[in-house]
């Protein structure tokens, strides 16, 4: 009876734990609510105004403490926000316009709505990626995107740097990455010419003169195309005394111009299965779909799968 009386005892004891647990979670979770910490309070809600009330862009028209006219990044048509005495404006150096910067506006909740607050936002760096098609030292420097035709000529000034480029060699017929300036007018600041990219042709010979040319047709093509060699370019996988001539190689051109083979790489025969094995007892799938096991070139086999459909 005393054990039963002290299981009972214990077991109110811990309901009145947990329903005590309960009741301070509940007193916290209001607590938290009523102070503003809470994870669902009016701060979030206060917050989602604040990105709502913001505006981006860039400043095409500024009238300080009446006005200030924003238009989208990358669009046209421009918006005017009324400005007030109160008004702060952040990240502008001292004396410097707000026109053209690229600013967030903080706007009013109140109506009729005002400009609460503007932040000019830090520049963007702008790179350019091309081949240099024209360069005059400190003047001027013209890309043509890869791949393409049409080339945009960019200002250089005195203080423009170039990195990666050998001494006395020539920035044309480069790849280059260019980096402008985030003033205006915008200016080249620095150019950085990019490692050459290994270029490598793959097919099969149609036609080889050692030391002077290789002719390659495409796998599966019938267009092919001839190769200069020099006395340098090395061959790699060729039996002694082999021809070249209908071998699949792969061909690996210079970086330099004008272009040449660096070394040639015959690949190994690839392996062609025209599902026959003559050698294989099983067959992969007989020609009705099903599988075959022998069809009698193994008799035991078929006999013992007779003996099993039985």
């Amino acid at each position: 009876m005393s054990t039963f009386t002290t299981k009972v005892a214990g077991r109110i004891a811990v309901a009145a734990v947990l329903s005590l647990g309960i009741t301070a979670g509940s007193i916290g979770i209001a607590s938290a609510s009523s102070n503003g910490h809470g994870r669902f309070d009016h701060a979030s809600a206060g917050s989602s105004w604040t990105y709502a009330n913001r505006v981006n862009g860039v400043v095409t028209g500024y009238v300080a403490g009446a006005s200030i006219t924003i238009a989208p990044r990358g669009g046209t048509t421009a918006t005017t926000y009324t400005l007030t005495s109160a008004t702060t404006i952040a990240g502008l150096a001292t004396g410097a316009s707000l026109v053209n910067n690229d600013v967030s506006l903080t706007l009013s909740t109140t109506t009729p709505t005002t400009v609460v607050s503007i932040k000019v936002e830090a520049p963007r760096v702008k790179c350019i990626n091309g081949v240099v098609t024209g360069y005059v030292a400190g003047a001027s420097i013209t890309i043509a995107p890869r791949g393409g035709t049409t080339a945009t000529t960019y200002t250089l000034t005195s203080a423009t740097t170039i990195a990666g480029l050998a001494t006395g060699a020539s920035l044309v017929n480069n790849d280059v990455s260019l980096t402008l300036s985030t003033t205006t007018p915008t200016t080249v600041v620095s150019i950085k010419v990019e490692a050459p990219r290994v270029k490598c042709i793959n097919g099969v010979v149609t036609g080889y003169v050692a030391g002077a040319s290789i002719t390659i047709a495409l796998r599966g093509g019938t267009t092919a195309t001839t190769y200069t060699l020099t006395s340098a370019t090395t061959i790699a996988g060729l039996a002694t005394g082999a021809s070249l001539v209908n071998n699949d190689v792969s061909l690996t051109l210079s970086t330099t111009t004008p272009t040449t083979g660096v070394s040639i790489k015959v690949e190994a025969p690839r392996v062609k299965c025209d599902g026959t094995n003559s050698h294989s007892p099983l067959s992969a799938h007989a020609s009705d779909g099903h599988q075959a096991f022998g069809h009698g070139s193994n008799h035991h086999s078929s006999a013992r799968f007779a003996n099993f459909h039985r």
